[in-house]
């Protein structure tokens, strides 16, 4: 329970003596999946001319996200923080893939 609302967590993390405390929260796979929808089909628009379909688009985005994130740093391209920058970054590292 966190600021008088419970939320729904998978995993709980304890030390000895303290309280358990949440590590992966709904909220978080929600973007995650929702960034890799988006990037995942806005790849397969550019570069297949249509979507992967759903599990395809989610997949090719996630792993676009990871490529991108890690290959626009490498070329000294910095886009920054938020959903949309997210959803940008994921997308070009889609097409890369």
């Amino acid at each position: 329970m966190r600021n008088g609302r419970e939320e729904l967590c998978f995993v709980y993390l304890a030390f000895r003596g303290r309280e358990p405390r949440c590590i992966y929260r709904v909220k978080a796979y929600s973007i995650i999946l929702l960034v890799g929808l988006i990037a995942g089909w806005l790849a397969g628009e550019i570069v297949a001319g249509g979507g992967f379909g759903l599990i395809g688009d989610i997949a090719i985005g996630i792993v676009g996200a990871f490529i991108g994130s890690w290959l626009l740093p490498q070329l000294g391209i910095h886009i920054g923080g938020g959903l949309v920058n997210m959803i940008i970054v994921a997308t070009i590292g889609a097409i890369v893939c």
